[in-house]
């Protein structure tokens, strides 16, 4: 993608995203022969990290770190997670939310290393908080293998693990694998519902085909079908309007737009 392209998409300035080149919060972009910012899909893959990281307020300095610290591999990872929130300050913040009738916990597998669902289940616990109270949603999609079979029921037992739960209320993946045949996603995800280890499926961040694909192949085959739609939505970036959320219309899928 072209860095207008990638503008329109996001809802992000040209500038912005040089920007954050500039100081590492996104490494290198690839650049084309005459030198032209080309995005690939690593490339994209770090723009949308960078958007969600932002919007969850995180500091650009403390992002840039992060990335650095990241790029630096696994030896890194006590220093990554030193830059996020504490058990304690989770523990605080769930109270928090709670007492003003906040009872629905978004998290993912790769948030803070795996942290956040572990955080978030011990706060849960020490708050005393009843599970059948609080709706706890977590994602899959950044881990090896993506979203292949083997990585969706070892992801699942994993995240289960961390919250201290035995079933999700939403699980979703949080981005498109283009590396599994979607046949296999679908039939995986498909077999959490009905294990009951989770109980209803949600999509976050893709173009409005390859949802229409999804939710046709789990049709076709009788598996279940995802009920929420979490995309980038607001008042600047619109785009969604064209394809995507006609398409969630259609299927009846509930919109959580960040």
């Amino acid at each position: 993608m072209t860095i207008k392209e990638v503008c329109e998409k996001y809802g992000i300035s040209a500038d912005t995203l040089r920007y954050y080149e500039k100081v590492g919060v996104v490494p290198p972009v690839t650049r084309t022969n005459g030198g032209f910012r080309f995005y690939t899909e690593k490339d994209i893959e770090w723009v949308e990290n960078a958007i969600c990281m932002r919007n969850a307020g995180l500091s650009v300095e403390m992002l840039s770190e992060y990335v650095r610290l990241f790029q630096e591999g696994d030896s890194t990872i006590p220093a990554r997670l030193s830059l996020l929130i504490e058990a304690n300050e989770t523990n605080d913040m769930i109270a928090y939310a709670w007492g003003l009738g906040i009872n629905f916990i978004d998290t993912a597998n790769f948030y803070g290393g795996g942290t956040s669902e572990e955080y978030t289940g011990r706060a849960l616990k020490n708050i005393g908080i009843p599970r059948d109270k609080v709706i706890l949603a977590s994602k899959v999609y950044f881990n090896e293998g993506k979203l292949s079979r083997n990585a969706i029921l070892r992801e699942i037992d994993g995240t289960l693990s961390r919250l201290g739960t035995d079933y999700l209320d939403l699980y979703l993946i949080h981005r498109f694998d283009y590396d599994t045949p979607i046949e296999e996603t679908m039939e995986a995800l498909d077999s959490l519902v009905k294990s009951g280890k989770v109980c209803a499926l949600g999509v976050s961040a893709m173009y409005g085909y390859q949802f229409h694909n999804m939710q046709v192949c789990a049709e076709q085959n009788g598996w279940t079908k995802f009920s929420t739609m979490q995309n980038h939505y607001n008042i600047l970036h619109r785009e969604d309007e064209r394809e995507l959320i006609p398409i969630c219309k259609q299927y009846n899928v509930f919109l959580n737009s960040i």
